[in-house]
């Protein structure tokens, strides 16, 4: 999945991308992440691709999540960073009445 990830850590990602979980009603964290290499550890050939792009997010796979705090249950899912995207997962993954 990630390379860089050691065997427990991707198991635990997996199962988060993979497990359905119902709203939330407890307080609710939400944040997204750009999951990749660090540059400086690329091959030659991958940072002249990128080219002048910068530190950024570009050739990474963003992975949103959203956690409950009362109960500890985590739902993440690979998914693009625009605002209606992003507001849509949150929405789908806590209660109406829980605090975001």
């Amino acid at each position: 999945m990630f390379p860089f990830m050691t065997n427990q850590m991707a198991n635990r990602s997996r199962l988060a991308l993979t497990e359905r979980v119902g709203p939330f009603g407890g307080p609710v964290e939400a944040d997204e992440t750009c999951m990749c290499g660090k540059r400086r550890n690329m091959s030659n050939t991958q940072r002249r691709e990128l080219g002048g792009t910068g530190r950024g997010a570009v050739g990474k796979t963003t992975v949103v999540g959203a956690r409950d705090r009362e109960t500890n249950r985590v739902a993440a899912k690979v998914e693009s960073t625009d605002k209606e995207r992003l507001q849509g997962y949150v929405s789908d993954h806590a209660d109406s009445e829980a605090t975001v």
